[in-house]
Parts: C-alpha cells; sequence; structure tokens
C-alpha cells in the first residue's frame, strides 16, 4: 500500500527472477506486475490481461 513495500516488491522480483517472481506475485493478493527483459519481451501476471496494452514499437512483444 505504499512505496516502500512496492520498492521491497520490486527488489524481490530481480533477484528472484521471472519464474519464482511472478509465482510471488501471482501468489500474493493485491499486486501484479509487468516484467519487460532485456530482449524486448514483456512478462504480465496472471491478473492483468494483453489485451489492456498496445505496443508501439517493434522492439517489444508480449510473452505469450
Amino acid at each position: 500500500d505504499n512505496s516502500c513495500e512496492a520498492d521491497s516488491y520490486a527488489t524481490a522480483l530481480m533477484i528472484l527472477g521471472e519464474e519464482k517472481g511472478l509465482n510471488l506475485v501471482n501468489n500474493t493478493y493485491g499486486i501484479e506486475c509487468i516484467m519487460v527483459k532485456q530482449n524486448g519481451e514483456i512478462v504480465l501476471s496472471s491478473g492483468i490481461a494483453k489485451e489492456q496494452f498496445e505496443i508501439r514499437n517493434d522492439n517489444y512483444f508480449i510473452k505469450e
């Protein structure tokens, strides 16, 4: 509910990586995440629909 808590989750996700980080987010009530990887891949947590996004840069794509 505050910026310190959000920063803590962001740090945890960076340490855990994609698979374990998404598992944490998907099993924690009240949080969602968007991960943008170096290769341009965008990874969404389970509560975010890909239809909510319009990608305007060909260097980025949503992971299926």
